[in-house]
């Protein structure tokens, strides 16, 4: 009996499907349409989850383990959703909620583990550009020239021939981005260079660029052309990667170098006074601000091309030799120096001109982004393998985001513009009036501790702005539905009524 009633009811399951799409696309009309984002998010990520549950109970055969641990994340950051205004955050956690549930699907139909299916997507759509990048220089072995014998000795040649090659490029992109973050850096290239040249760095960059754009294309077309998933080119591909260990050395320690003068260097203007940086003929908060994204991007782009030559290292020998483990390691800490360099020019900044969403964000990306590299460190050391290393990248993404929810952004920026102003009188009171409801709390906080004397004084633009917020409402009439509700919008609202003359 039990076994014909799940068979009736497998027979149905077309049926069900297309009732629960019905229901869905109404549901969603009721939540979403003509109305701003809140409370609904959440029900109607659970009615989903409720939805994949009562199909896959009717399946005859279990394709796949249930991820089932991705509905913490996914009920987490759809929750969220319904207690942050800060648009920031809520795009990042309707993304990381619509990606949790695209994997909680996938993990329904897929045979294999999710992790390591992640980690073969990640790793081949990642990996395709350095991938066109080698076969653009394995283009040259392609060449008549290669069928020529060649001794040992000559091959030793060719790869640190090969290495610089890929080096000078990568080299000169660093050397202009150091120049570009540090005057004083600047400075000491044109003192090293013995011959007169005048350098238009604009032509500079766009020769660069089309040099690199041409590359990559070039190996696009021949990653296309020459590229299989064959057995036979995989080991054609490990027979002529015998000197790769020497290439990417050259690589590694060409950069090291670079990386070394630049930290001495910065490290004699940065934290040598006022007196090192007038020299520059600049100003100490000129020169703290000047330079920090240049210097995050540097730390991104080392942090692409250690975990690259890892793979590729690793790909071939399978155990990292002392050399690499050296030169990789060097170059991590140095990064590390330079991203805390970065983070302390910006927080010099922020003592100069307040703290702002874009600042705070940029410095959660130097942490997290310094956290990886360590990781990276400790998976190249300890041969970690490249599965843990991407469940250890994803928990890390999903712990800032945590973070950053139960943290509260724009009332840690309003608390710290506060400090500033209790301390310096100065105050970004127009930047203030732009936050969302996340901020209103602490701003009524700010306003109750401090409280305006007359027009003109401090924070009576801010002042002013409330009262005309408390007076007029929600400025979006989309927000007015229940289907709106936000925990910070009923908070804000509180303290308003909290607030008055």
């Amino acid at each position: 009996m039990f076994l014909r009633f799940v068979h009736k009811t497998h027979q149905h399951t077309p049926a069900l499907i297309l009732v629960l799409s019905v229901l869905m696309g109404v549901v969603w009309q009721y939540f979403f349409f003509d109305k701003a984002l809140g409370i609904s998010f959440p029900l109607f990520i659970i009615l989903i989850v409720l939805g994949f549950y009562g199909v896959i109970v009717n399946k005859t055969e279990q394709k796949g383990a249930l991820a089932s641990w991705l509905i913490i994340p996914l009920l987490f950051f759809s929750w969220m959703v319904f207690v942050r205004d800060n648009t920031a955050l809520t795009v990042f956690n309707v993304l990381i909620s619509l990606y949790a549930l695209s994997l909680l699907l996938y993990s329904m139909t897929s045979t294999r583990s999710l992790i390591k299916q992640i980690e073969k997507a990640l790793s081949r759509a990642l990996l395709v550009p350095f991938y066109s990048v080698m076969e653009f220089f394995r283009l040259f072995k392609k060449l008549p020239y290669s069928n020529l014998p060649i001794s040992g000795n000559k091959k030793l040649l060719l790869a640190i021939g090969r290495g610089a090659l890929i080096t000078i490029p990568i080299f000169v992109i660093f050397t202009v981005l150091f120049v570009s973050a540090d005057a004083g850096f600047g400075d000491f290239i044109k003192s090293i260079v013995t011959f007169n040249i005048s350098i238009d760095v604009k032509l500079m960059w766009r020769v660069m660029l089309s040099i690199i754009i041409a590359g990559l294309i070039g190996g696009a077309y021949a990653y296309s052309f020459y590229h299989t998933d064959t057995v036979a080119e995989k080991k054609e591909v490990l027979s002529t990667g015998q000197n790769r260990w020497i290439e990417i050395a050259v690589l590694l320690i060409s950069l090291n170098i670079l990386f070394f003068a630049f930290i001495i260097v910065q490290s004699t203007y940065l934290f040598g006074g006022v007196e090192m940086v007038s020299k520059l003929g600049l100003t100490y908060a000129e020169y703290a601000r000047r330079g920090f994204f240049e210097l995050v991007v540097v730390s991104i782009l080392t942090f692409i091309i250690v975990m690259a030559c890892d793979y590729f290292q690793n790909k071939r020998r399978h155990v990292h030799g002392y050399t690499f483990k050296i030169a990789s390691s060097l170059i991590i800490v140095q990064t590390l120096l330079i991203m805390t360099s970065a983070f302390y020019r910006l927080s010099l900044y922020e003592s100069a001109f307040g703290f702002t969403l874009s600042r705070f964000f940029a410095h959660t990306i130097i942490i997290w982004l310094g956290v990886m590299l360590v990781f990276l460190g400790y998976k190249i050391l300890a041969r970690l393998s490249s599965t843990r290393f991407l469940q250890g990248s994803i928990i890390s993404v999903l712990v800032v985001f945590g973070i950053l929810n139960i943290l509260n952004p724009e009332r840690f920026i309003v608390g710290e513009n506060i400090k500033r102003f209790n301390a310096t009188g100065k105050i970004d009171e127009a930047y203030l009036t732009q936050l969302s409801d996340d901020s209103v709390p602490a701003v009524i906080v700010a306003l109750k501790a401090n409280p305006p004397v007359n027009l003109g004084s401090p924070l009576s633009f801010l002042d002013n702005h409330i009262n005309n917020r408390k007076i007029d409402g929600p400025t979006d009439e989309r927000s007015n539905a229940w289907q709106s509700l936000r925990i910070a919008h009923i908070n804000a609202q509180r303290a308003l009524d909290s607030y008055g003359h």
